[in-house]
């Protein structure tokens, strides 16, 4: 069977557990039914994020934040404003997901880049291949394999289409284990 609602009301939840759960229910295949989230203390940020979450979802999803504080401002990241120098630990998953989330913006937009990372205490400048295939480009790709009677690459058509699958995620798709 199939997870159809997620109910963590009261739980003391606050801002990083907030966004956690909103890059989870972004990742989803399925629908969710209901997301009950009341008496919460998600904060400003992750209310937003929890809202992006749940209108991501396919299908009718009742979003409840009854009782939430959700005017409190918390020192966490803002995907709407995600400027600034992050030391972040890839295991720890509130960290993991701010991780995600700049190198999607990065990826995604001209507006956001990624200056400099540093990895185990070395220094890995970033740029911008300004040469990157567009998606138009990538498609023209796909369409070319596809022509040739060539199985196109997995990643290249889910990256035409916008998307930044983990590796797990292709090789399983790739494998037919989902």
């Amino acid at each position: 069977t199939s997870l159809t609602e997620v109910r963590m009301a009261h739980c003391f939840v606050g801002a990083k557990g907030s966004i956690v759960l909103s890059q989870a229910l972004t990742e989803r295949n399925t629908p969710l039914t209901v997301v009950d989230f009341a008496g919460n203390v998600p904060g400003k940020v992750g209310a937003a994020a929890l809202l992006r979450a749940v209108r991501s979802l396919r299908g009718a999803t009742s979003l409840s934040l009854i009782g939430c504080d959700c005017g409190r401002i918390y020192d966490v990241f803002d995907e709407s404003d995600p400027g600034g120098e992050w030391d972040l630990e890839t295991d720890d998953p509130y960290e993991f997901c701010v991780m995600r989330s700049l190198l999607r913006l990065a990826n995604a937009s001209d507006a956001c880049r990624l200056a400099t990372v540093k990895v185990s205490g070395s220094l890995v400048r970033l740029t911008r291949d300004e040469a990157a295939p567009s998606s138009q480009k990538l498609w023209k790709a796909v369409l070319a394999a596809i022509d040739k009677r060539q199985v196109p690459d997995l990643t290249d058509v889910l990256v035409a289409y916008g998307l930044d699958p983990p590796h797990s995620a292709v090789r399983a798709l790739f494998e037919g284990v989902l």
